[in-house]
């Protein structure tokens, strides 16, 4: 018998330009039912104020 363990999801920023590659990288994660918590920023500019906020 398989106990399951319940995990908090893990917030993870995403910096990427490229709205393909953003689409391919949730789709990733939704076919493999990871749910963790995507924050996607296009550059590091807005990476940093992520951070700062």
């Amino acid at each position: 018998m398989r106990t399951r363990i319940a995990f908090k999801p893990v917030e993870i920023l995403v910096v990427e330009d490229s709205k393909g590659d953003i689409g391919l990288i949730e789709e990733g994660f939704e076919d493999a039912k990871i749910g963790n918590i995507l924050h996607i920023v296009e550059d590091g500019e807005e990476a940093i104020a992520f951070f700062t906020w």
